[in-house]
This record gives structure tokens, C-alpha cells and sequence, in this order.
């Protein structure tokens, strides 16, 4: 069975054979533009608690909806969900800094 691969106004467009499919392109989303704060220390935590602002970003996973989050800078979290379909990437001096377990699973 051929498939091929074609870029389509940011979707890709997937063809094999008799059907096409279109699949939602991934979101790419920046921590510092959703609206966490990434004042946090990697080492020593403090700073404001970004959990709220980054937790919108992965709650697109919920829905089915592929989403890259870039954590650009030190964050402060309590705890986050993480949906099927989700990536999480962090630039150099970005991370988590948690204050308990930092990732509950769910099954897609």
C-alpha cells in the first residue's frame, strides 16, 4: 500500500489509496505566550505558580488535538495532566520545577 505525504494550507493531508485524510496539524505553543510567568528557580523552586497557564495548553490533548508545549523558561508547577498526542520540549534554562508528582498519565 503507497502513501504519500502533502502540506496543505498547515494541514497534512494524508493519501492512500482510495481515501484521503485530513489530520489536524500539531499546535505549537511557547509557555512565556500562554501566560506562565517562568520565574521559577530549577534548583530551589519559588516564584510564581505557573500550573494554571501551562495546564490550558495541555488540556488540548483532552480533546484529541495534537499540541507541542515549549517550556521557554524555569516553571513552577503543582502537578500536571498530560492527554495523548502531547509533547512537551524544553529550550536551554526550561524545566519544572514541582512541589509534588509532576505527571499523571491517561490512556488514549
Amino acid at each position: 500500500m503507497r502513501a504519500c505525504i502533502l502540506a496543505l494550507c498547515g494541514a497534512v493531508l494524508l493519501a492512500s489509496q482510495s481515501r484521503l485524510v485530513l489530520a489536524a496539524p500539531t499546535e505549537i505553543v511557547y509557555a512565556s505566550q500562554a501566560g506562565a510567568r517562568l520565574n521559577s528557580n530549577l534548583m530551589t523552586g519559588g516564584g510564581s505558580d505557573d500550573t494554571k497557564a501551562l495546564q490550558k495548553v495541555l488540556n488540548h490533548g483532552a480533546d484529541g488535538r495534537a499540541a507541542e508545549l515549549v517550556v521557554d523558561g524555569p516553571a513552577l508547577v503543582s502537578g500536571l495532566d498530560v492527554y495523548a498526542g502531547t509533547t512537551i520540549t524544553c529550550t536551554t534554562g526550561g524545566g519544572f520545577f514541582s512541589k509534588e508528582p509532576l505527571i499523571e498519565s491517561h490512556p488514549a
